[in-house]
């Protein structure tokens, strides 16, 4: 590859790269590779379909990625998978995104029949103007109380493991307790029977992606889900 005298990015997969290529890429005038590792749970990444490990992640993983959280059966450890894996790459995760249903998918057909999708034009409405940080469905098992302050708990802490000032440092460890107690101000009483809510969907959800990610039925397209 020669360069053109353009800065370029580009949307690749951490297990089509490797280091030869990258540097030829760079040399081309790639200012960034976004990589779409989603999450730092091998058993999310496993249900998801994606095709990589998180070992692959760690090896290619230098500049940029995208991350999902609230994939289907979502929780406190593997959350805390994905705040290790970025520990140890000592990268601040950019960007982290909610993961959504898109019309088209095999999940979002599920989510209207079995009515998570009550009323299919109200949800396709909110779709059209709804951001990466939009949560239109829950699927964790997060109570939707805790779905935001779990997330901004989450990018602090990720900002926190990478920084090397330790002002900074102190300032995002700080944010991020501050986080995640505010997730947990609501009653037991109301979180218990949330919790009870969330699980049964969470259930309902996971056993339908084990349907449709059984083997035979090839590989999950890029896209679906997100």
């Amino acid at each position: 590859m020669k360069s053109t005298g353009l800065l370029w990015d580009c949307q690749s997969r951490v297990n089509v790269v490797d280091e030869e290529m990258l540097s030829a890429m760079k040399n081309a005038g790639c200012a960034t590779v976004g990589f779409g590792i989603e999450s730092g749970s091998q058993r999310l990444l496993e249900a998801m379909k994606k095709a990589i490990t998180v070992e692959q992640i760690e090896r290619a993983m230098r500049s940029a990625m995208q991350l999902m959280f609230g994939f289907p059966g979502e929780d406190m450890s593997s959350l805390k998978e994905t705040i290790g894996l970025f520990k140890r790459l000592r990268h601040p995760g950019r960007s982290m995104s909610f993961f959504t249903v898109f019309p088209g998918t095999e999940i979002y057909d599920f989510c209207v029949r079995s009515g998570v999708i009550p009323d299919e034009d109200a949800y396709l409405s909110d779709l059209k103007h709804c951001s990466g940080e939009t949560v239109l469905l829950n699927f964790t098992y997060f109570p939707d109380s805790e779905i935001y302050p779990r997330i901004k708990w989450a990018r602090a802490l990720m900002r926190a493991n990478a920084c090397e000032d330790p002002a900074r440092r102190k300032h995002f460890l700080k944010e991020a307790g501050k986080r995640l107690r505010s997730s947990t101000r609501v009653s037991w009483v109301r979180r218990f029977t949330s919790g009870l809510r969330q699980g049964r969907r969470v259930r309902m959800i996971t056993e339908e992606l084990k349907r449709i990610n059984a083997p035979g039925r090839g590989p999950r397209r890029d896209g679906e889900g997100e």
